[in-house]
């Protein structure tokens, strides 16, 4: 059994930066996170001189902090070689990261009404239990 694997649709992957699953091992994740603390921005970046009001780091601007919050996935997965991965490909794959995926993604769905009541009121009542509150059917 593959330990490694990805799922594809229309020869597309994690890699070229749609959201399909895929594993990873340990050493793989190892690879990713020292990767993303390489290429990550934070708050400040080092000087490498001295300035007069004593400082080593400088502030850097707003757009530019902590700019691994905006990694695209490809970006995140440069490291790990998927040569060695067991592909699956499906059928079908809908991007709801996106307002037109997502409604194509909904409109595809098909929702069936339920056979029984999900709220049944106790009692057959037209009064709900309260949530966290026992009843008692004896009352």
């Amino acid at each position: 059994m593959a330990k490694e694997f990805y799922l594809s649709h229309n020869g597309k992957t994690a890699w070229d930066g749609e959201f399909l699953p895929f594993s990873i091992t340990q050493s793989s994740l190892r690879e990713i996170r020292k990767n993303f603390l390489k290429v990550n921005t934070i708050l400040y970046k080092s000087i490498s001189d001295f300035k007069r009001d004593g400082k080593w780091l400088e502030r850097l601007p707003p757009e530019e902090q902590y700019s691994g919050r905006t990694f695209p996935i490809e970006k995140l997965l440069l490291p790990v070689d998927n040569s060695t991965y067991k592909e699956a490909k499906i059928e079908e794959y809908y991007n709801a990261s996106t307002w037109e995926g997502y409604q194509e993604a909904v409109s595809k769905l098909k929702y069936e009404r339920p056979k029984r009541p999900i709220l049944k009121p106790p009692a057959h009542t037209r009064e709900l239990e309260r949530i966290g509150e026992y009843y008692d059917e004896s009352r």
